[in-house]
């Protein structure tokens, strides 16, 4: 546009000057008729050129105003295609941009909905549902433990006899899920010697899922106190092939209850930091037989019959128990898995006595590092004139598996072999000095009376057993070990004699060596 200018004022100018020449020729004729008639002629043909000069330039000048114009035509048509072009960009833009926004919502929403479905996914009434529709309804599995096991019990004295026996344990588990929310559980174990052969049914229970926080059992049941029968009592599950001494011979609580059990766990704080609880009702403990010490007078009227001495404090009453655990730790500090444990456990028993029992327990994790142990007390209430019964017991241990080492002489071949390994180390004991001589293993002076308590060694007595084992686990497979294990005892006294119901005193130390393999299914 502003060359266009320019060029129509030029054009203007020289109008403007042609019109000038005009006037001037013609007052120059004028003067030129009154001066000389001969000088007009020549002047005429110098305005003619000048005319037809002037004439040329404007046909030129207009020529090139019309491709002025025609240029300036051509950048306007452009610039509207580009601004036409821009306004469409702008609009697939923001097109772009709200289809972006809205597939971002979207991809949000879906990964929301996926969190929400995993999250709820982490729970036993969620998970279980999705099994049960993955498998079908009404689940009938097998699980369970085997082992067959040596035992070698060298006896010093007439108290201690030897003891060289193979046994078998089989504990087949049938789970039968009647619905998602309804699953049945029933144990059958068995044993089997050289003497006898037994069978025995330690659980047969209902486990009602309610909710995600509240489960309720019914029926027989493991007992909930501590850690060991609960947890850590399946033969492949225990790093020892014995029990601590405070559950074997003259166990402080019983190892079974029926009756019924409420159960949850919610989380307190970051992922790992849970809170567990189970509360349960049955029928609580049975005793039998008169304790060391005891005189006629704890004899029931109408057990008097043959000289009969020995009572049976069968349950005439109600137990309960409460077990609380607190996990402190998160599982993103790196500080491995603790468990901290709190239980209780009253029952009456002989129509007006009761028994009390507490204890606390642990368990850390880290690594290749296991470590767990409890304390527990007993009291218990006796008929009038034959005293009190307070039992005490305790047991630690502490293993840690080779996987992470080489041995630095030997070959890849040794090395994987090494690596399977788990050394262990475990004392346990119990302070008991009014046990049921019923319960002693020891009858009488020169007669040996070891019985296997649960899942014991036989190198117990009683009343203040303490015990050193060392063990040695090879694990083929996480539920596959071949375990070997040293008994030590360290007696502070023997236990009593049968008749005359007075302490043996101090007798040797007992050494029992026990190899099993066991195995999980």
């Amino acid at each position: 546009m502003y060359l266009f200018n320019n060029v129509s004022r030029g054009i203007l100018r020289q109008s403007l000057a042609l019109s000038l020449a005009i006037v001037l020729v013609a007052g120059g004729v004028a003067v030129a008729q009154t001066a000389s008639t001969a000088s007009s002629s020549t002047s005429l043909e110098q305005v003619k050129r000048e005319l037809k000069r002037v004439e040329a330039e404007r046909r030129s000048e207009r020529k090139a105003l019309r491709q002025l114009q025609q240029q300036i035509n051509a950048i306007e048509a452009r610039d509207a295609r580009l601004e036409k072009a821009a306004r469409q960009l702008q609009a697939e833009t923001q097109q772009a941009q709200a289809k972006s926004k809205q597939a971002r919502a979207q991809t949000e929403s879906k990964l929301s909905q996926l969190e929400t479905k995993v999250q709820a996914a982490t729970s036993g009434r969620t998970f279980g549902s999705e099994f049960s529709s993955y498998l079908g309804s009404h689940q009938v599995t097998l699980v369970g433990d085997a082992a067959f096991d040596f035992i070698y019990d060298r006896g010093q004295d007439q108290i201690h006899s030897t003891n060289n026996t193979f046994n078998l344990k089989f504990s087949p588990i049938f789970l039968y899920q009647v619905e998602p929310w309804i699953l049945f559980e029933g144990t059958v174990t068995g044993h089997l010697n050289e003497t006898t052969t037994h069978y025995t049914l330690p659980v047969a229970d209902f486990q009602l899922f309610l909710n995600d926080y509240l489960e309720v059992v019914a029926g027989i049941f493991d007992m909930p106190f501590g850690e060991f029968y609960e947890d850590y009592s399946a033969v492949w599950v225990n790093r020892f092939i014995t029990a601590p001494v405070p559950y074997d011979i003259n166990a402080i609580v019983p190892p079974t209850d029926i009756g019924m059990q409420a159960r949850g766990a919610f989380q307190w704080g970051r992922l790992g930091q849970d809170v567990d609880y189970t509360v349960w009702m049955g029928n609580g403990a049975t005793f039998a037989n008169c304790p060391a010490g005891a005189t006629v007078s704890c004899v029931v009227p109408g057990d008097e019959l043959n000289g009969q001495t020995n009572i049976h404090y069968q349950s005439n009453g109600l137990g309960y128990g409460a077990r609380f655990r607190f996990y402190p730790l998160p599982v993103d500090s790196n500080l491995g898995y603790l468990e901290l444990g709190a239980s209780t456990y009253d029952s009456k028993y002989f129509d007006n006595l009761w028994m009390y029992t507490w204890g606390v327990d642990f368990a850390y994790h880290r690594g290749n590092l296991q470590a767990r142990g409890e304390y527990m007390q007993m009291f218990r209430q006796m008929p009038v004139g034959v005293g009190s019964d307070h039992r005490e017991g305790f047991w630690f241990e502490v293993g840690y598996f080779l996987n992470g080492y080489q041995l630095p002489w030997v070959g890849d071949t040794v090395n994987r072999q090494f690596q399977k390994l788990e050394p262990l180390v475990r004392f346990s004991g119990v302070d008991q000095p009014a046990v049921l001589f019923g319960e002693t293993p020891y009858a009488a002076p020169g007669v040996s009376a070891i019985s296997l308590g649960f899942n014991g060694s036989p190198a117990l007595f009683t009343p203040y057993s303490r015990e050193l084992a060392l063990g040695l686990d090879y694990w083929i497979a996480p539920s596959i070990v071949w375990q070997n294990e040293l008994d030590l005892e360290m007696p502070e006294s023997g236990g009593y004699y049968s008749d005359t119901r007075l302490p043996v005193g101090a007798t040797p130390n007992d050494r029992a060596f026990l190899t099993q393999f066991a195995i999980g299914f």
